[in-house]
């Protein structure tokens, strides 16, 4: 919606490492399978994102590289 969200997905997310992040433009989507590991957030600016799925869901922090 504006600004990059940034997202790792899969394998690259099983330990916390920026570096491994991928950029999402405005108009990108992404899909979290069930019980995927994944994570996201902005690094470097304003994000606006719109969230949308189905429940329940669960967090666990992830290790840091």
């Amino acid at each position: 919606m504006k600004g990059t969200w940034w997202v790792a997905l899969g394998p690259d997310a099983d330990v916390y490492n920026p570096d491994k992040m991928v950029p999402m433009k405005p108009g990108s989507f992404v899909f979290h399978p069930a019980n995927g590991h994944h994570y996201d957030g902005a690094k470097d600016g304003e994000a606006v994102i719109q969230v949308w799925g189905m429940g329940p869901n669960t967090s666990t922090p992830a290790e840091r590289k």
